[in-house]
């Protein structure tokens, strides 16, 4: 029997099942239904329902003890989603939403669970998301219904709704019996594991949201408001600047008042406290939260070996380097869904002498001694692009690995010579960089002009970890490289940090057991089709649902940045775009590190660890471009021109469109006035030189501008 009109269909399926139903429209009952909390709709009823034109447009279920005890907890947003998975136990039914997840239990024999909305205050303070409970008298959407780009789909795991989790969420001991009906749901979240609080040092417009939620979740848990001041105190000397004192005392009190206030008393402490926060210096720590210096697998074991093995190290360059090694050595291998394989373009940029080299001296030594420096690691310097494509093209002829990793020192000089438009050995490096990263799942070529080295290679696979100073980098780079999108690909970690004293390695050979995991993830089989070209064949590793969830979710706050800055002169909108691309690559290659080769599939903590560490690194990315890299062409223009004053003390306009690339005599021109005109520079002198006349510039010195 053909039906008509889906909710109907489903509407029929759900009563035969057990389970009391009601047509909505924007989410809003369409018919009369208290009754129907205690009984099924008939059949008839039920087609009534849908007869006609311009009927329901989405379809409920009533819980309770009238659709077999099932209550619901509705986690709305990416926040509440996350605390979902961390804390609720896992069940067998549950429901994609517009903006999240319904995940379905059973009410335990002779109880009954009340409706409750925001059942987490501190959650919907602290992030806009929220956690409800639909029990006895309340409904939930639920599939086929439609919502604004989508629609409602069921995620229904082993075992199904005959399986369900039998579950009571901890109630407060101050709640009354809990009867059929309405009321708030008082949950007693003491014994609730919420995670260790954030205690990451913030600035100013931060510092204020952060310690209150600091000071909620410590509360929580059992502390004293004594002893929470004292953690806040703590904290709040990390921040720059800190907080006056009195603001944090102010703050730690009137959390503990709201709580007094919502709960009646405060929590009991629990039986040990926990650990106080270590709060490191931003120097130590480059402000990257800890727990993203703990990535666990080979990540790890290769993060500490790089710590252990050199006199400077620094833990973010260490992460790097090791997701540049992980993602080479699983290169051909495994791909997303989506067709993103695991190649990365990761540039260490700070100081010399604080550490940003070491990788590449462990890196190195890594794969020469287990044996697979010949197989994937690429020459030390790049002479040109041709080279690049050459070494790479020799590679497929040889039998040798298309995946390959470049450990580059100096990178920010490399830039430079490439943008020299008359050193035409390099000047086509950067784009050669950006049609290799793209062209992991197809066929790259290259054609000269005697058509002597014409050149293609099937599924390229490169990854580099490049070390700079930050000046010399950024100073070769204009707002063209963002638009292009040659930044946006690249993972760019920049710092300003101390040169730290030398420390004696405590261990230069890499331990047997990270020289066997490397091995293992080098030979782990990969498939490979066609008879002559022998073209790789990845194993698609999907997400698992809950990690798939949890992505989505993200995708979708990602996406009102993308649509919000899209256009945006600063270039942040190229950086939003590709952050999606980010996070399925560095999960993959975090699932295939936690695996130590091809995993069944990318899990949450996979997920969880690639979103924390994008979200972390975005802005970031975004504050380095605003304060280095210029919005326009002039203005790029206008602020290399006073680099060179800075550098010289002077400049002539011969200076400006002989050193820069793409600058002419009358842009020079054009610039120099312009800095005149607004007192940045003003011609110092007239020199004559072989009998002309030459105008320099300098930087204005005091009573320059005094008559």
């Amino acid at each position: 029997m053909a039906w008509e009109n889906p909710l109907l269909k489903a509407a029929l399926e759900y009563l035969a099942a057990g389970r009391s139903v009601i047509p909505l429209a924007n989410k809003k009952p369409t018919v009369k239904w208290k009754d129907l909390q205690n009984r099924l709709a008939t059949l008839e009823e039920a087609r009534s329902w849908f007869a006609g034109r311009g009927g329901p447009s989405q379809l409920a279920m009533i819980v309770g003890q009238i659709s077999g005890g099932i209550w619901v907890m509705d986690a709305d947003g990416f926040a509440a989603v996350d605390w979902m998975e961390r804390n609720a136990p896992p069940t067998t039914v549950y429901a994609r939403t517009k903006r999240g997840r319904h995940a379905y239990y059973r009410m335990p024999p002779g109880e009954a669970i009340r409706n409750g909305n925001n059942i987490i205050p501190d959650l919907k303070k602290s992030t806009g998301h929220q956690l409800d409970v639909r029990g006895e008298g309340g409904y939930v959407v639920v599939p086929p219904s439609n919502f604004t780009g989508g629609a409602y789909s069921w995620d229904i795991r082993e075992g199904g709704w005959e399986a369900l989790t039998v579950w009571r969420p901890p109630v407060a001991a101050s709640s009354p019996a809990l009867p059929s009906g309405q009321g708030n749901l008082n949950l007693d979240l003491s014994g609730v594991h919420l995670g260790p609080p954030d205690c990451t040092p913030r600035g100013e417009g931060e510092r204020n949201n952060a310690l209150a939620q600091i000071a909620g979740g410590m509360i929580a848990r059992g502390l004293s408001p004594e002893e929470v001041l004292i953690w806040a105190q703590g904290w709040n000397l990390a921040n720059r600047p800190p907080m006056p004192e009195a603001e944090v005392r102010r703050t730690v009190e009137s959390i503990a008042r709201g709580h007094l206030r919502n709960h009646g008393s405060l929590p009991a402490p629990p039986a040990v406290l926990p650990e106080p926060p270590v709060i490191c210096p931003p120097a130590e720590v480059g402000d990257i939260p800890k727990g993203l210096l703990k990535p666990g697998g080979v990540l790890e074991m290769i993060m500490d070996h790089i710590e252990r093995s050199t006199v400077a190290s620094f833990p973010l360059f260490s992460l790097g380097a090791a997701l540049v090694l992980v993602g080479t050595l699983a290169g051909q291998k495994v791909m997303t869904e989506t067709g993103l394989r695991t190649n990365l373009y990761v540039f260490a940029l700070a100081p010399s002498g604080t550490g940003k080299n070491a990788p590449i001296t462990a890196g190195r030594r890594l794969f020469l001694e287990s044996g697979e420096a010949e197989g994937h690691l690429g020459p030390n310097h790049l002479a040109s692009a041709a080279a690049l494509v050459r070494e790479l093209h020799d590679r497929e002829e040889h039998s040798r690995s298309r995946s390959m990793v470049l450990l580059i020192d100096e990178i920010g000089d490399l830039i430079g010579a490439a943008k020299n438009k008359n050193n035409l050995a390099k000047s086509e490096l950067i784009q050669t960089l950006k049609e290799l990263h793209s062209a992991t799942d197809g066929i790259y070529s290259k054609s000269y002009a005697d058509n002597k080295y014409d050149l293609k290679i099937h599924n390229p696979h490169l990854s580099f970890y490049a070390t700079g100073v930050p000046r010399r980098f950024w100073e070769n780079l204009t707002s063209g490289d963002i638009a292009d999108g040659f930044l946006p690909r690249a993972l760019v970690f920049s710092v300003d940090i101390p040169i730290q004293k030398k420390r004696k390695p405590s261990q230069i050979e890499p331990p047997e057991s990270l020289i066997q995991a490397i091995r293992a993830l080098a030979q782990a089989s990969s498939k490979y089709v066609g008879n002559m070209e022998c073209t790789p064949r990845p194993q698609v590793v999907a997400k698992t649902p809950e990690a798939e969830t949890l992505f989505d979710l993200w995708d979708d706050e990602l996406l009102k940045l993308q649509n919000r800055f899209r256009g945006a002169e600063d270039g942040r909108g190229e950086i939003y775009n590709r952050a999606a691309e980010q996070v399925h690559k560095i999960a993959l290659i975090h699932a295939v590190s936690l695996a130590g080769g091809i995993p069944d599939a990318v899990g949450l903590e996979s997920v969880r660890y690639a979103v924390a560490l994008v979200e972390w690194y975005v802005p970031r990315m975004i504050g380095h471009i605003a304060e280095n890299i210029s919005a326009g062409e002039f203005d790029d223009l206008r602020k290399r021109i006073m680099r060179i004053v800075s550098k010289r003390g002077s400049v002539t306009k011969r200076d400006v469109y002989k050193n820069l690339n793409g600058c002419t005599p009358r842009m020079a021109e054009e610039a120099l006035k312009v800095l005149q005109e607004s007192g940045d520079l003003v011609p110092a002198q007239i020199a004559k030189d072989n009998g002309r006349v030459t105008l320099v510039w300098t930087r204005p010195q005091k009573g320059d501008d005094e008559e």
